[in-house]
């Protein structure tokens, strides 16, 4: 379980590890009250299965590796003293090396964090769920800062804007969601 539930205004839904080592569920506002119950609780079942398997607290641990790895290689891009150097590039090999690993290790993360989920909801809400967040993405004029923008252009207050968010979406036509699909496809 987590230690501890947020809201999120852009997210979807995501799962972090705090400095302290406390594992913190964040559910995206637009998935709590656009989304059917079960497809929320799926996504819940997937985030959980992630703190689950300790994903957070590989992350967290990786975070400074990938900004070293992040700021040695842009000092070695374009310099052409480094090429020249073994050293360099038996180091930027490790770094090639340590990512494709890392990314590996991701995309495994993903499959265990959509196994629970899977286990959790069934598969038939899982793929739903799946469909229903990646859709929801692609739904034109649906996103935060869309409607923040045309609120800055029409010169209104923005402390509706969620709420215009939701309206949004809600009034979003049969073909609307289909053209959604279809460019997530």
């Amino acid at each position: 379980m987590p230690d501890a539930i947020r809201l999120h205004a852009l997210s979807v839904a995501h799962v972090y590890q705090d400095r302290k080592g406390r594992s913190i569920l964040t559910l995206g506002g637009i998935a709590v009250v656009a989304l059917p119950r079960r497809a929320v609780a799926g996504i819940i079942a997937h985030e959980l299965g992630h703190c689950h398997s300790g994903d957070t607290a590989l992350s967290r641990l990786a975070f400074r590796w990938h900004l070293v790895i992040g700021k040695l290689e842009s000092r070695y891009v374009g310099r052409s003293l480094h090429s020249f150097n073994p050293l360099t590039w038996v180091l930027r090999i490790y770094h090639w090396t340590y990512i494709a690993v890392w990314f590996a290790n991701l995309r495994c993360a993903e499959l265990a964090a959509d196994q629970h989920e899977i286990e959790m909801v069934g598969r038939k809400h899982s793929a739903a769920t799946l469909v229903l967040v990646h859709v929801l993405g692609n739904i034109k004029g649906t996103d935060l800062a869309s409607v923040a923008e045309s609120y800055v252009q029409a010169n209104e207050r923005l402390d509706q804007i969620f709420a215009e968010q939701i309206r949004r979406i809600r009034a979003a036509t049969k073909s609307v969601w289909q053209d959604a699909l279809t460019r997530e496809l």
